[in-house]
């Protein structure tokens, strides 16, 4: 039995080997992205945003008139 016709495999085989290869180049990377991930599941977002592009945290402070 095929899951598939004898016609239809490279519209499924290409797209998972080049979902693999990707998965290879970014797999040196993958502890960090979840520690990121992590990271910025704990925080706000504009926060974890703020501290990684300014390298210190900003918090919104009315000034009042």
């Amino acid at each position: 039995m095929n899951a598939f016709n004898k016609g239809d495999y490279k519209k499924v085989i290409l797209p998972m080997l080049v979902l693999r290869r990707i998965d290879v180049l970014l797999e040196p990377t993958k502890d960090a992205v979840i520690q990121m991930k992590e990271q910025l599941d704990n925080k706000s977002f504009q926060n974890a945003i703020n501290e990684r592009v300014f390298q210190q945290v900003y918090s919104k402070v009315s000034q009042g008139l």
